[in-house]
């Protein structure tokens, strides 16, 4: 599957749905937001915390490609 961080953080958190989500992600989808709705902002530019998106990212079964 495809682990979309900007539609995590919007959800729940990126921690926990990826912690759910992990055996399964083969890529993700690498966006930002302010958590109120899908802007799509470049990472930085809204409030996820990047360090810890990509330290998850990093932790996947099979490292996956960040589109």
């Amino acid at each position: 599957m495809c682990f979309d961080i900007g539609h995590a953080h919007i959800m729940s958190n990126v921690a926990e749905a990826f912690e759910i989500l992990k055996p399964h992600v083969c890529s993700t989808h690498i966006h930002d937001n302010a958590k109120d709705k899908d802007t799509h902002l470049w990472p930085g530019q809204g409030s996820i915390n990047w360090k810890e998106a990509m330290d998850l990212c990093a932790r996947a079964p099979d490292p996956a490609p960040a589109l």
